[in-house]
């Protein structure tokens, strides 16, 4: 039950950010963007899907992950940004964080999205974008709420499947991408995609030795791993991210 509540936690704290900050958007979305809350809507209801997978129902997983690429093509018809792209990137995502935490699980999941959750709010100030700013820091907050409760959770949670991977991953790639596509040049693209490079670095390590280590220090590397990439960004393009918090 706890792997279902994390999906809808998580999805359900960007999508009712966009509410809250844009209000309740029109079916077909009036604008093109406004499909970020709908490709939201869908992702939980795949998340929940997933979260009643097995931990190595692999197949059922890329069936679930090329659901939402496909359906990122029609929802998300973004300007600059070609349907395939958009489509790859939100599979993409989907696929490797909901692949990684159905394996392994445990605290270093939503620390990993918390950290790609904070660098994405921050590259979607500096584009000015503050609606997906806000969604963006939605989805950190409650990844910082989920890490709590891990780690008050203890051992339970640390070697645990923790849930919601698939929407998390979802989630950063379609703000990342939408605020990407209305970023007129100031962020660097490479910024935007490395953000959450961590979750493909756990996923090659996974299937060397790191896969069978179990222990608090393992949980420990998973986390430097996730962190060192959104901290990389942040850090690279500071200048931009102070003047956005200036403004």
């Amino acid at each position: 039950m706890n792997r279902l509540l994390v999906a809808i936690a998580v999805g359900g704290a960007a999508a009712g950010s966009f509410v809250a900050s844009v209000g309740m958007p029109q079916w077909p979305p009036s604008q093109k963007w406004h499909g970020v809350f709908w490709m939201l809507v869908l992702l939980v209801v795949l998340g929940l899907l997933e979260a009643v997978l097995g931990r190595r129902e692999w197949a059922g997983r890329i069936v679930l992950s090329t659901a939402a690429g496909v359906a990122s093509v029609w929802l998300l018809p973004l300007p600059d940004q070609a349907a395939v792209t958009v489509g790859v990137l939100v599979g993409a995502s989907a696929l490797l964080v909901g692949a990684v935490d159905g394996v392994r699980g445990g605290v270093a999941m939503p620390i990993g999205g918390w950290a790609a959750a904070v660098s994405i709010s921050a590259l979607t100030l500096v584009a000015s974008s503050m609606t997906l700013s806000l969604m963006a820091g939605a989805v950190a907050a409650m990844c910082g709420v989920i890490v709590v409760l891990g780690w008050l959770a203890g051992a339970r949670v640390l070697g645990g499947v923790c849930g919601g991977g698939m929407v998390l991953g979802g989630a950063i790639a379609v703000i990342a991408v939408t605020a990407w596509a209305y970023d007129y040049d100031v962020v660097p693209g490479w910024a935007w995609v490395v953000s959450g490079g961590g979750f493909a670095a756990v996923c090659i390590l996974e299937i060397g030795p790191l896969g069978r280590w179990r222990s608090t220090a393992a949980t420990v590397l998973r986390s430097i791993v996730l962190l060192a990439p959104p901290i990389f960004v942040v850090a690279n393009q500071w200048e931009l991210v102070k003047g956005a918090f200036n403004a």
